[in-house]
Formats: structure tokens, C-alpha cells, sequence
């Protein structure tokens, strides 16, 4: 008898078959497809997500900078503060450049108090470029409350546009008039040799020089050409996998070369600009008949040393501040002084059914500033470890929205564009 096979059958087969092919083949495909199309986007706030990324556009991706999510305006570009004073939202500058304009920025504040931050965008979305920056300056609140005398550079790279926004308390006409000539003279030309790096670091350190007068600033080595910086990030990107192997000697051999450092830079001989003559450096009994009350208290207090550096031949004198480590004072917001402290009291302790309250008492030993305030923990969680940490929800009268000193600015400045 024939052999007849039944068409319901071979279709039943046939559809097996396909499905059995489906699971086997193409399904595994398409997860590895979407596999490699899923990137990590880094959002302000640290956390990671998926997000569709191409290899073309893995570079862009890097976070180098905690980038805003949709426009940026003045309001939600991520402060620098407390970690540097550099905040660059297109990668246009390179670790060495962004880690010499921060040494400027730290340096400066170390020794006068002053704060300077540079900030690199693509673009203002149409905001008049003064008005930008000004409109971000007033909500870090760059510099002092009391004194008003922060410094706040801005470049917006695809606008080909620079600002310099000075603090009130500085901006008059002859320092707008200073900031304008560090424009046109050291910012301006960099950025039209496709220097930005340059541009930024000489700029912040001319106006450390200018309009804050603190000229004596180490110079980083001389920052490398436009070739030079692509031919070291090649070389970098080939050799990065080498770095855990040395973290270890290099945190060791620069712990060493930065103490060693900043010993030499305090203690070096220095020369009188005056009249050639090499200065002295005057004890600490001596060098109280140079220093102002408020100037006298911080060194008694431990918060801050100060070098008085003399010249025999002219008499000239210069002073210079640096600030203690550790310290238990900070800068007060009204006097600008490193005299405030800080008491912390808890008045409610948290456990597992509700939050704790503390009590945090601020005062400042040279002026009558007072501030109390307090805030809010969490409650205690029950699971494993002990390292629930308290977050402040309630009122602050001393710190201030950008980790910067409370400082605000009427607009002054200076323009510029390449």
C-alpha cells in the first residue's frame, strides 16, 4: 500500500520546524543585538540607566562631566564644589588642563580667600551671554557674602563666545576695564588658535593676577599644542590599562612630591619687586605688627598662617595667607574671615519608628555673625549593617546652593568671541 502522508501533516511539521528556528537562531540574535546597542547614560545625580548608544557616539558619552538632562540653563548645570572649581559640559578640556586651572582656583583661595570658577558649555540656547552667566554666578553665589569678590569664566564653545562676570564688590570701571584687555589680549587669541585650554588656564590665571592681585602663582609646565594634546591622548587610551599597576607607588611618590612641594613653594627665597633685594621672612612674634586684628585672631585660633615676607633694603613689605587643613573653623559668610565654628547637637535621636533632629549652632569669633538652624535624619533601618547616614531636609542659614561663599554679581564684566 502507498505511503500517504497527510497535508495537515507536513504542515504541522513544517510549522515546528520554523519555530524551533525562531528560538534556536533568531531570538539569541536579536538579544545580542540589543545587547550591544544598550550604553550607560550618566545622569547628574550619579545614577546609571540604559540608554541606546551607537559606537560612533561612545566618545560623547564618556562622563567626564555630570551632564543636564535636556537644556541646560543656569539652573541645573552641577556645581564644582567642594571637589574643584572646574565644571566643563563638553569635554573640551583635558584632565591636565582642567587639573591646572583648578591648582589656579585652590591656590587663590588658599591664600586671599577669593573664589574663581570656570565653567565650559555649548551653548546658551539663545540667552544673551552676559545675562547667562551672570544669571549662574547669583545662583552658586561665587566669592563672599560680605566682600562680593568672586570671579566666574565662562566659554560657550559652539556660540564661539567668552564671558569674565565679576562679583559686585570688585566690578568698577577700572577693573571691567582690566577684565576687557585679559579678553581681547589672552582669551580671545587662544580660542582663535584652537587653544581653549590655554585660553581658559591663562585667562583664570590673569585675572588672579589683574583684578585680584595674587601674582605669585607656580606656573604649571608649558601646556602642550593643539597636536601635542591629540598625540598624548593617543598615548594615554593605548596605555590606560597599565594604571591600577602604578596607583599604588604614584600615591605613595606623590604624597611625597606634593608635600615636599608646597614646603618649597612656602619657604623659597623671594625677591623684592621693589629693589631687586632678596626679602626676609619675619617670625611669628614680628609678623603680628603687620597683620590686622581679624588677621591676628585667625592665627591664634589655628585656622590660618600667615608669612610676612620683608625687604631690609626698601622696607617693603608682603604678606601671605595659608589656610590649616584641619581646622574646626571655616569662613565666616559676613566678615569673610576663617573664624566661624560650628556646633552640632542632637536633640532627638533617630530609631527604627522615626527620624532624629539636630541642632546645629553657627558663630563667628570675629564678627557678631550668628546662624541656628536645624535638620532632619532618617530613621534607622533594620537591616544589616550600621551605616545609615543622616541627610539635612530642614533649614540652613550658612550654606549656600553652590558650595561656594554667598557671593552675588550685578552683571560687570567683560565680552568676548572668536
Amino acid at each position: 500500500m502507498e505511503n500517504v502522508f497527510p497535508i495537515q501533516f507536513v504542515q504541522g511539521r513544517l510549522l515546528l520546524l520554523a519555530l524551533t528556528f525562531s528560538f534556536a537562531f533568531v531570538l539569541p540574535l536579536s538579544s545580542v543585538s540589543a545587547q550591544e546597542n544598550r550604553g550607560v547614560e550618566f545622569r547628574v545625580d550619579g545614577s546609571k540607566s540604559s540608554k541606546s548608544q551607537t559606537p560612533t557616539n561612545q566618545q560623547n558619552a564618556r562622563p567626564a562631566s555630570a551632564r543636564p538632562v535636556g537644556k541646560i540653563t543656569p539652573y541645573n548645570i552641577p556645581t564644582p564644589r567642594p571637589e574643584g572649581w572646574v565644571v566643563d559640559l563638553t569635554n573640551t578640556l583635558n584632565a591636565e588642563e582642567k587639573n591646572h586651572i583648578n591648582e589656579v582656583c585652590e591656590e587663590v583661595f588658599q591664600t586671599v580667600g577669593r573664589e574663581m570658577t570656570v565653567v565650559v558649555i555649548d551653548t546658551t540656547n539663545g540667552v544673551h551671554h552676559r545675562t547667562f552667566g551672570m544669571n549662574l554666578f547669583n545662583h552658586w553665589q561665587v566669592g563672599s557674602a560680605f566682600r562680593n569678590n568672586g570671579i566666574l569664566v565662562m566659554a560657550a564653545i559652539k556660540d564661539r563666545q567668552a564671558e569674565i562676570v565679576l562679583g559686585k564688590g570688585i566690578d568698577t570701571t577700572e577693573q571691567e576695564r582690566v577684565a576687557q584687555q585679559i579678553m581681547d589680549n589672552v582669551i580671545v587669541p587662544n580660542f582663535q588658535r584652537n587653544d581653549p585650554g590655554s585660553a581658559l588656564y591663562e585667562g583664570i590665571r590673569a585675572c588672579a593676577a589683574r583684578i585680584l592681585l595674587v601674582s605669585d602663582i607656580k606656573a604649571p609646565p608649558e601646556l602642550p599644542s593643539a597636536a601635542e594634546k591629540r598625540a598624548q591622548q593617543r598615548k594615554y587610551q593605548r596605555r590606560r590599562s597599565l594604571i591600577p599597576w602604578f596607583l599604588g607607588a604614584l600615591g605613595v611618590g606623590g604624597l611625597g612630591l606634593v608635600i615636599g612641594g608646597r614646603y618649597w613653594i612656602r619657604y623659597r627665597p623671594r625677591i623684592c619687586e621693589v629693589c631687586n633685594d632678596r626679602r626676609v621672612l619675619l617670625d611669628e612674634v614680628k609678623d603680628d605688627e603687620f597683620l590686622d586684628p581679624p588677621e591676628r585672631l585667625e592665627e591664634r585660633i589655628g585656622s590660618v598662617d600667615y608669612d610676612v615676607w620683608a625687604c631690609l633694603t626698601c622696607e617693603e613689605v608682603i604678606k601671605i595667607r595659608y589656610g590649616k587643613f584641619w581646622t574646626r573653623y571655616s569662613f565666616c559668610p559676613k566678615c569673610g574671615y576663617a573664624t566661624r565654628s560650628k556646633i552640632t547637637r542632637t536633640l532627638i535621636h533617630a530609631t527604627t519608628s522615626h527620624g532624629g533632629k539636630v541642632l546645629v549652632e553657627e558663630k563667628c569669633a570675629n564678627c557678631d555673625y550668628y546662624d541656628r538652624h536645624t535638620y532632619y535624619t532618617p530613621r534607622v533601618v533594620k537591616s544589616s549593617s550600621s551605616s545609615s547616614s543622616g541627610f539635612g531636609g530642614g533649614s540652613s542659614g550658612g550654606g549656600f546652593s553652590g558650595g561656594f561663599g554667598g557671593g552675588s554679581s550685578s552683571g560687570g564684566g567683560a565680552s568676548g568671541s572668536w
